[in-house]
């Protein structure tokens, strides 16, 4: 088994050295290594109309020029600019309409010295070069008065305009949204070529873990963290499975992780025993071959965390609570969640706020508050409050949380007025 830290290997797993801790940064970077080295995702065909939300495998080019004609842009009249000549204004003969769609044989002749109403879409053909708008002529029905003579091609969408043949037009690893929906249709585009779902399984460790729905005994706790992560986990990219409830018990989990292993791409483990779920994956991993990227992470809230692959799968393994669990799937889980479903284009970045509250960090730690909003500076800026009674547990202040704040370990001490990043929730 290799176990990677920021300094050395460690030849055992021991989540409680306190000198072995590994930055967010660090634990982030090694696990988008192991994530990028894995194989590819499989690829598959779909229909247009089911591909948004999907990651394109291959980039997208055009073979014929977008538009592949030039078009009115408006309603108007086309001309011929070499027809207004002299001072104006100009009057020209109007030889007939032009309508979107009219096939070659059907389009009207347009003589030298006249014009043809056209509308939106229809295309410019021959001589015309130049479309004016209704509102910027007169016309009695027979004749068109131009007052100004227009720049070439004014208001007229030019063959190529947008893109040239062999342009690359949408990147392989792109998340499809409606509008590049709306560019593949108009390429012609009615299937695409995507990655697979990539499947993600999640299961929860511990024994006092009841099902919703079920009436709960003495010590026990409706498992929240699985509801929440498939909740969370509902890009049109992702299958989720669920796995279930683990007892903590070291059997049980060899048992479960190698047997989640071979259903899915990503194994999430949200633990509710803190160090004992990251020694029990740390041992099946080295039983079995797989490496543990990273652990022992320096967050707050966010520890324990644990990253391993093992014959193709990627572990990651939550904090037990469901605050932590929530900030550490957003701070360092969804990286590595994009990276394995093979999407290309960065996650966004923290958004700058300023701070209303008081905050002394712990040197080599980094922290990730629970805040609310609660006002903002002239130029929009958000101003954040620390959530009241924010613990690792509290689901109520979760849920009424806006974000979270990144407080840098080189950079810790907080005070009114402060600049600071966050993120939404």
């Amino acid at each position: 088994m290799t176990v990677h830290t920021m300094r050395r290997p460690l030849l055992a797993f021991d989540p409680h050295d306190d000198e072995r801790l590994l930055s967010v940064g660090d634990a982030k970077q090694f696990g988008l290594a192991a994530t990028r080295a894995m194989p590819h995702l499989p690829v598959e065909r779909v229909v247009l109309e089911a591909a948004c939300g999907r990651v394109l495998a291959d980039p997208v080019s055009n073979h014929e020029p977008l538009p592949r004609y030039s078009g009115a842009e408006m309603d108007g009249f086309a001309i011929r600019r070499g027809d207004l000549i002299g001072p104006g204004p100009w009057t020209l003969r109007i030889d007939g309409h032009l309508a979107a769609g009219t096939a070659k044989n059907e389009r009207p002749l347009c003589k030298p010295g006249g014009a043809l109403t056209v509308a939106t879409g229809a295309q410019i053909f021959g001589s015309l070069d130049a479309v004016i708008p209704h509102e910027t002529a007169e016309t009695d029905g027979e004749t068109v008065t131009v007052f100004q003579c227009p720049p070439r091609n004014a208001n007229v969408r030019s063959r190529g305009q947008d893109a040239k043949v062999g342009t690359d037009l949408l990147p392989a690893g792109r998340v499809l949204n409606a509008r590049d929906i709306a560019l593949l249709a108009g390429l012609g585009r009615a299937e695409v070529t995507v990655r697979k779902r990539l499947r993600v399984a999640c299961l929860s460790t511990g024994s006092e873990l009841i099902e919703i729905g079920t009436k709960l005994g003495r010590g026990q706790v409706h498992d929240c963290n699985r509801p929440m992560l498939k909740a969370a986990l509902s890009p049109d990219w992702i299958t989720y499975l669920d796995l279930g409830v683990v007892r903590d018990d070291a059997k049980a989990l060899r048992n479960a992780l190698p047997l989640a292993a071979g259903a899915a791409d990503v194994i999430v483990v949200a633990g509710g025993a803190s160090g004992g779920i990251q020694t029990t994956v740390s041992e099946v991993m080295g039983a079995l071959g797989g490496d543990v990227v990273a652990h022992n992470v320096a967050m707050k809230p966010g520890k324990p965390l644990l990253i391993a692959t093992l014959n193709g799968t990627l572990f990651l393994c939550l904090p037990g609570n469901p605050v932590s669990a929530s900030i550490t799937l957003d701070v360092i889980g969804w990286a590595l969640l994009r990276a394995r479903a093979g999407i290309a284009e960065a996650a966004p970045e923290p958004e700058q706020a300023i701070a209303d509250f008081n905050m002394i960090g712990r040197p080599g730690r980094a922290e990730f508050p629970l805040v609310t909003i609660c006002g903002a500076a002239p130029d929009g800026t958000p101003i954040l409050a620390l959530s009241p009674g924010a613990n690792s547990g509290n689901l109520r202040r979760l849920a009424e949380a806006d974000g979270f704040v990144h407080i840098d370990p080189d950079n810790a001490d907080v005070e009114p007025g402060s600049p600071v990043r966050w993120t939404r929730l």
